[in-house]
């Protein structure tokens, strides 16, 4: 399987999925930069992703579709020019923990 992040869109939610720990790792930070810059909540829901053993996590927001999806967009364009930092990693690993151990 090959390691990626996606996202499902719909109504007032995102939900950012991985499939595995590298692409988890990219998740956190997408997550991390839909709420600290872009203004979404945290959705607090975890689950596991719906391919390989990755997770699917959500932010929230008033927006429209097309909002939602340009803000992912950018958001994910951004995670490739963040610095991966020890705490990224550790999250990512403790939400794997938390599906499959």
């Amino acid at each position: 399987m090959r390691s990626s992040v996606s996202a499902d869109i719909s109504k007032h939610t995102i939900w950012v999925c991985s499939t595995d720990f590298k692409s988890t790792v990219k998740a956190v930070k997408i997550h991390e930069r839909l709420i600290s810059y872009f203004g979404y909540d945290d959705g607090c829901m975890l689950e596991e992703g719906n391919r390989g053993q990755g997770i699917s996590i959500t932010v929230c927001g008033f927006s429209t579709v097309r909002e939602l999806q340009e803000d992912y967009a950018q958001a994910k364009r951004e995670e490739r020019d963040q610095e991966t930092t020890e705490q990224h990693r550790e999250k990512a690993r403790t939400l794997l923990a938390q599906l499959y151990d």
